[in-house]
């Protein structure tokens, strides 16, 4: 719509019918945004000789309450009815400091009705490359494409993508979807050699990013195998006669594009059968139900890559991008590019950027040292755009003011060690062919580089030698940084090593969608990033961005990608948020402070369909740390998790997040931690030990989680460890372990707690509460749980299917059960477990009951079950304990009574334990009573001159001795 291309479409208007245009746009402007006066109409070259001969600027342009207009252009728009029309308004931005690097003239769109069409809406509608007025207009005009010619439709297409943008940048600025439809689109003329050609005339070898970084993880739920989840995210390096075309030869490269395509872009559409051969649809003021048209293999152009993408265009003009290719060779496109900047006033103009000056680092730093040096008063920011600077930047001076450079191509290193701003530091957009250094220097404001890319590119000949590798300095080097208005990097990409040890931050840290590649002279040095004893005010935030366009892809979704370990040691922060990000190695936040929370889970894309799981590819480290919350719901960690002598003020969270578990590759090692509120895992996979040694936390959850399969069938995840062990540690509350699973891993993963593999243990634990594997509120429990994710626990077919789901959950210990001298005010609960080995509860103090008769399932005990020297102030009730070793409960003292059997007048199946060994109960104290059967016994329990049921010394309140049934 405004390429070359289309110039001879234009109709460009007199100076009387520009007037009028001018006016009635900037009535509607008035009455919808408030800007009166917006626009005012100048006659070509007036405003541009006022100002070079008098030193002046026109008084409605220096108080930036009006744009001059130079000409007024219309072509019409026939896929919406006859006399609509689309304007172009060019305006003069030659002398707005915001505009700097772009052409003089830009261009203001709007599209105005036929006359006195409609009598309730605005005849204007202005274009702001946003997809609501495109809407507005389908609308208002009642499109309906499907009763047009497939070349109006093209058109439409063309439209469409010409006044839609991507996302917004940082700096506010939106890039059009282009069509060209030649290749004489394109402006050769204005473009330099490429900086990577600069790099292999010096023989500096670049590197790539990595393919499938984007890529939205895979779902833990249902079990998936964990091996297809991890990738080698290796170094790649760029190779021009493989990937990409020099710039003599892009002409012909993108010729051959459209040659292949006929030379017609887009294409024709495929035009779908409409139902019934006449046509007819029975009323003809109604859009035709009609298959979407297709078109297929379209030439896109978005900032400086070429893609081919198919559209999907409905009826009503709703288009959908169904898939797009990137075209390799032409993914960066050393071409001037189109950007929407909003103006003074705030109008969205289209800019076209200037073309790319060459000039020297000393002229760079002599026209910012020039325009410090007349500038009277509070000093407006510096801003220079489209440049290419060669040589090395390096000053050490101060710098009075903010200083903005956008799109700046450094060919060498740029240095700032040393250096004062007195204002910010703004690098947008740039590219560093080598590296980028402030070490030790101050900024006053902000410090950003969002949107930059530091290549970080090397000597071919560095490879030779590993003392030369050991040579190469930092890609980014902000050691010892002081930038008081905080640090701004989204979408940063960094090839090489990034240090910042030491630096102060007084305000937020952001840096989303981050991307830092390891180079091959980097192989000797773990740390992508070293960030230790960093001091930020405020928030560090380093997730992604799930952005995307209208569209409906994601085509600005960005990763926070981290290409070996991040180091934090020693951080101090606000908050820390890291959801989603990639690690290609460890996490050290060992030593940090952090008074908010810290955030290592699931960053959801808007469709809540797809997301990026916090992954840590080998270990997780928080010793010695102090924070508010930790938040490791849905996190990938591969090796352990280490939190020792971690110190919280609320909860540490790793439970399911939708269909994602937490994931612990190895141990996790609480020991000495004190968490205030919650430990809750539950539903996590935790490969090895659980390690809790000394230390406090309010409530330990390790239980069962429920989520929704396909058809929001109910599902109930369990908690999983390789064994767990408790010593010495105090809970506040109580401990839930309903449904946890406890299996050996394999091997001599244990070391010396050997004894804990696969087993539950927690010894000289103190518990506020109980400890249970089964909740006596399971069915409320989980229907609430249910509730919540959207399950109708009314619905006859979902309460069926959620009882069925609940009564499946069974906890399982693969080894020792040993809970010897825990201490509980409340009761324990060993109801819906299995018990591969023994059970202890030897010198155990139990404030409530001893339960093993809830829930439907037999509780099975491998071994034996051991109560020797135990305190129970409620009642012992093991009816559905089944053991295959000995029962034992010597010089134990139960407060109320000890249910081994139902009582005699039961109605019902009697329950009973059953034991395949001795019951040895011999010192019992029961203060109320003790109900035994003969049944208790196993069939093969009785052994020749030995007792099978020992009572000596037992003091029992009352005794009910059930005979076995066969014999009764």
């Amino acid at each position: 719509m405004y390429l070359p291309q289309d110039d001879a479409v234009w109709t460009k208007l007199n100076r009387k019918m520009a007037e009028h245009a001018i006016g009635t746009l900037n009535d509607h402007l008035d009455s919808t945004r408030g800007l009166k006066a917006a626009l005012v109409s100048s006659p070509h070259g007036v405003r541009a000789t006022l100002a070079r001969v008098t030193g002046t600027k026109p008084p409605a342009q220096a108080e930036h309450s009006a744009l001059s207009v130079e000409g007024v252009d219309t072509r019409p728009l026939p896929f919406y009815g006859e006399d609509w029309l689309l304007y172009r308004f060019a305006c003069v931005i030659e002398d707005d400091p915001d505009l700097a690097g772009y052409e003089r003239l830009a261009h203001l769109f709007a599209v105005r009705a036929p006359i006195d069409a409609f009598e309730d809406s605005a005849p204007w509608t202005l274009l702001d490359w946003t997809s609501s007025p495109l809407h507005q207009l389908n609308v208002q005009a009642g499109l309906d494409l499907s009763r047009l010619d497939p070349e109006h439709v093209r058109e439409y297409l063309v439209f469409f993508c010409s006044f839609l943008g991507g996302e917004e940048d940082v700096d506010y600025t939106l890039t059009p979807f282009l069509i060209p439809g030649s290749s004489k689109d394109f402006d050769w003329e204005s473009a330099l050699v490429p900086l990577e050609e600069r790099a292999e005339m010096r023989h500096l070898t670049m590197f790539e990013p990595v393919a499938g970084v984007e890529e939205a993880d895979v779902f833990d739920l249902p079990p998936v195998d964990a091996g297809t989840e991890t990738k080698a995210y290796v170094e790649v390096r760029k190779k021009r006669a493989d990937n990409r075309a020099s710039l003599d030869l892009l002409p012909g490269v993108i010729a051959k594009l459209f040659d292949e395509m006929s030379g017609r872009n887009p294409p024709r559409p495929e035009v779908p059968a409409v139902a019934g051969e006449s046509g007819e649809t029975g009323d003809e003021n109604a859009v035709r139900e009609i298959p979407a048209l297709c078109f297929k293999g379209v030439l896109v152009w978005y900032r400086n890559t070429l893609f081919h993408a198919d559209f999907s265009v409905n009826g009503d003009g709703a288009i959908q991008m169904d898939e797009d290719t990137p075209i390799a060779g032409v993914d960066t496109l050393p071409l001037p590019q189109l950007d929407v900047k909003q103006a003074r006033p705030p109008v969205p103009l289209l800019c076209r950027r200037k073309k790319r000056e060459e000039i020297a680092a000393e002229e760079l730093l002599a026209r910012i040292r020039q325009f410090l040096a007349v500038s009277d008063g509070p000093r407006p920011p510096i801003r220079l755009r489209g440049l290419r600077v060669s040589g090395d930047v390096t000053d050490k001076s101060v710098f009075a003011g903010t200083v903005r450079l956008e799109d700046i191509e450094f060919t060498g290193n740029v240095v700032f060690d040393d250096t004062v701003f007195e204002g910010s530091l703004e690098l947008l957009g740039c590219r560093f062919l080598e590296r980028f250094s402030a070490r030790n220097a101050t900024v006053k404001g902000a410090l950003r580089l969002d949107r930059s890319y530091v290549h970080g590119a090397i000597d071919d000949a560095s490879g030779s030698s590993a003392e030369k590798q050991r040579r190469v300095k930092p890609t980014l080097d902000l050691r010892g940084l002081e930038a008081k208005g905080g640090v701004f990097a989204d979408h940063l990409t960094v090839f090489g090593r990034i240090r910042a040890q030491w630096a102060r931050i007084g305000g937020v840290m952001r840096a989303r969608g981050l991307q830092v590649y390891r180079r091959g002279n980097d192989a000797d040095d773990e740390r992508a990033i070293d960030l230790s004893h960093m001091t930020v005010d405020g928030p560090l935030d380093l997730i992604g961005n799930t952005s995307r366009s209208t569209f409906g892809e994601a085509v600005k979704a960005r990763r926070t990608f981290i290409g070996g370990a991040l180091v934090m040691h020693g951080l101090r922060v606000r908050q820390a948020d890291l959801r989603g990000v990639r690690i290609y190695g460890y996490l050290d936040l060992e030593s940090c402070e952090i008074s908010g929370s810290v955030n290592l889970g699931v960053l959801d894309f808007d469709d809540g369909e797809r997301g990026w799981r916090a992954r840590i590819e080998t270990e997780l480290d928080l010793s010695r740390s102090r924070a508010g919350q930790l938040e490791l719901s849905g996190c990938f960690v591969g090796g352990p998790l280490t939190l020792v002598g971690l110190r919280l003020e609320d909860s540490l969270f790793a439970r399911l997040h939708d269909r994602f578990r937490t994931r612990i590759g190895a141990a996790a090692v609480l020991s000495g931690a004190s968490v205030r509120g919650d430990i809750d895992c539950a539903g996590a996979e935790i490969t090895g030990l659980v390690e809790f040694i000394t230390g406090y936390c309010g409530r330990l959850r390790l239980c069962a989680s429920p989520w929704l399969a396909q058809e929001k069938k109910p599902m109930i995840c369990g908690t999983s460890a390789g064994g767990v062990l408790l010593m010495d540690l105090q809970v506040g509350a109580g401990i839930d372990l309903t449904g946890l699973r406890t299996v050996a891993p394999g091997g001599n993963s244990f070391g010396r707690a050997a004894y804990v593999e696969g087993g539950f243990v927690a010894l000289g634990t103190s518990l506020g509460g109980g400890l249970r594997f089964w909740r006596e509120d399971a069915e409320a429990h989980f229907r609430s749980q249910f509730a919540e994710r959207g399950l109708n626990p009314n619905d006859d077919a979902a309460k069926e299917a959620i009882e069925k789901t609940i009564a499946e959950i069974k906890a399982r210990v693969g080894g020792k059960l040993d809970l010897r001298g825990i201490r509980t005010a409340g009761s324990i609960n060993l109801g819906c477990c299995e018990i591969d080995d023994s059970v202890c509860l030897d010198n155990a103090r139990i404030g409530g009951n001893l339960r093993a008769s809830d829930g439907n399932a037999i509780i099975k005990c491998a071994k034996d079950f051991t109560a020797d020297l135990a305190r129970i102030e409620g009642d012992v009730d093991l009816r559905r304990l089944e053991v295959r070793g000995k029962l034992s409960a010597r010089d134990t003292r139960v407060d109320g009574n000890v249910l081994l059997a139902d009582a005699t007048d039961i109605e019902r199946q009697p329950r009973h334990a059953r034991v395949e060994g001795v019951i040895d109960l011999a010192g019992l104290h029961a203060g109320a009573s003790l109900v035994i059967s003969g049944d208790n016994l196993a069939d093969n329990a009785a052994q020749k001159g030995k007792p099978c049921i020992d009572l000596s010394r037992s003091r029992i309140g009352q005794l009910s001795n059930r005979l076995r049934s066969q014999a009764s």
